[in-house]
């Protein structure tokens, strides 16, 4: 887990990451044949337990999250929550959320998954 810089500089820093990082990135790092494959990976896990898995690969922060100083897991939280991930019949859905720029994945689980 990295820590959020706390000055100006780091900030600055922080966010030309994110600015640097686009779509093409996300492209060339989960090209059509990868995303096809982990469709599948997570299909074939879905009927072997109880969970909904849900994957959120974004290439980088919103530029205002990135000032806010909003964490990797902050993000996966609010994306857990917009995208409804919770609401599942069992309570067990499951968000992997990759941030590229940042290079960090965060794993959500609802209660159910959590217990």
């Amino acid at each position: 887990m990295s820590t959020l810089p706390t000055t100006f500089p780091g900030r600055c820093k922080r966010a030309w990451r994110h600015l640097m990082v686009g779509t093409g990135m996300g492209r060339r790092c989960f090209p059509p044949a990868t995303l096809k494959a982990i469709e599948q990976a997570i299909t074939e896990g879905e009927r072997q337990h109880r969970a909904e898995v849900r994957l959120i690969v974004e290439p980088s922060l919103p530029l205002g999250a990135v000032f806010a100083n909003v964490s990797n897991r902050a993000r996966a939280r609010a994306l857990f929550a917009q995208y409804g991930v919770w609401d599942t019949e069992d309570n067990s859905g499951v968000l992997i959320y990759v941030n590229l720029a940042a290079r960090e994945v965060d794993i959500i689980g609802d209660r159910n998954v959590a217990a």
